[in-house]
């Protein structure tokens, strides 16, 4: 199993709360949490943890990338969570909402959940389409032919609020990384979950006013799916990396302090 890199932030009080445990999404690492969220959720009291899914971020196992699957970016998740040692919150965003989910009906351990602007079921035919037209080479370069310039480019319309200022949207879009078409391919279509009967554990589904990958009806139907609430914040897909980062740190820390009063 390669080494998996994992980034904390804890807190100076050492308050009694559950850890939270961001989970990227693809193309991602944990470098996209610790911008932002990490050291506010921290200052919050919230211990916080991300790692970097094998082959991603600072982890390693790069060379292997094509070849990983969902199953194996679960094992990164277990074995962050006994590094961490303590019940976790998982928040998990786009592909990382998947894995989440999945590890949510694995282990009892993992206290509650948070759909980040979370892969739907299945692709909105709408969204394929705007994708494709977007960079069709460089996508098929990038994805298909692991080239990872091109793939960073085909990305660039993507993830990201075009409000960010050039130099940031740059350093961000520099440090994704190639992603798994094994794992990319069993994200559409899979079956759909459905909370187990009598488990109380909390649900949060959180998605983006200006994320044009992941129409507001797939959020509403996640939500319904869980008996969870659902909040709409203003921001594109990478909601951790936007502009207006803070108003859906806030929704989830709001959701938090309600589900887990100290």
């Amino acid at each position: 199993m390669p080494e998996v890199e994992l980034i904390s932030r804890l807190p100076e009080g050492g308050e009694r709360k559950p850890h939270l445990l961001f989970v990227h999404g693809a193309f991602h690492g944990a470098w996209c949490w610790a911008e932002h969220y990490l050291p506010w959720f921290a200052v919050q009291g919230w211990p916080s943890h991300a790692l970097s899914l094998r082959g991603h971020g600072g982890s390693g196992g790069a060379d292997g990338i094509r070849d990983y699957t969902l199953d194996d970016y679960c094992e990164d998740v277990t074995g962050a969570m006994a590094r961490i040692g303590a019940p976790v919150v998982l928040v998990g965003h786009s592909m990382g909402g998947v894995l989440s989910e999945r590890m949510f009906h694995r282990r009892p351990d993992v206290a509650g959940l948070v759909f980040f602007a979370s892969s739907p079921l299945k692709p909105d035919p709408a969204v394929v389409m705007r994708l494709l037209r977007t960079r069709p080479l460089s996508l098929m370069r990038g994805q298909f032919g692991g080239d990872l310039r091109a793939l960073r480019r085909a990305m660039e319309p993507f993830f990201l609020s075009p409000d960010l200022p050039a130099a940031e949207l740059d350093r961000y879009h520099g440090l994704l990384s190639l992603e798994s078409p094994k794992a990319m391919a069993e994200i559409f279509p899979r079956a759909a979950m459905h909370r187990p009967e009598g488990d109380v554990r909390p649900v949060l589904v959180v998605g983006g006013e200006q994320d044009w990958s992941i129409p507001r009806a797939s959020h509403e139907a996640l939500a319904a799916r869980y008996d969870a609430p659902l909040v709409m914040c203003p921001g594109a897909h990478g909601l951790m990396l936007d502009p207006h980062w803070r108003v859906s740190a806030e929704a989830i820390r709001n959701w938090l302090d309600g589900s887990f009063p100290a």
